[in-house]
């Protein structure tokens, strides 16, 4: 599943970078704005494998005193402003919205 994940992120930015076309009115454009005729949104644009931290749902939350956060990876982006996370302790990928992550800190 995280590399199904991390094939869709890499995706994501390669839609939304620049390419070099032969037709002058095409180039300098993304490949989502020769699709969509929009600019891509690219505020939600985060570095690949960088730590953070993820807020537990309430469900999960035991008792006041528990930890209400997690160390993740991010791996990849979902719809809207969500991403996915990897939580290596449970060893699965999240889609969470409540995700902080560290900047300047990636796992090598």
């Amino acid at each position: 599943m995280a590399r199904s994940v991390a094939l869709r992120c890499v995706l994501y930015v390669y839609n939304r970078t620049l390419t070099q076309s032969t037709y002058p009115d095409e180039r300098c454009k993304t490949l989502y704005e020769l699709i969509t005729r929009t600019k891509p949104e690219l505020s939600t644009v985060r570095i690949f494998r960088t730590h953070g931290k993820v807020l537990k749902p309430i469900p999960y939350q035991k008792s006041k005193v528990d930890a209400k956060v997690r160390d993740t990876i991010h791996v990849g982006y979902a719809l809207g402003d969500a991403y996915h996370a990897y939580i290596h302790e449970l060893g699965r990928v999240f889609v969470s919205k409540d995700v902080a992550l560290i900047k300047n800190c990636t796992v090598m």
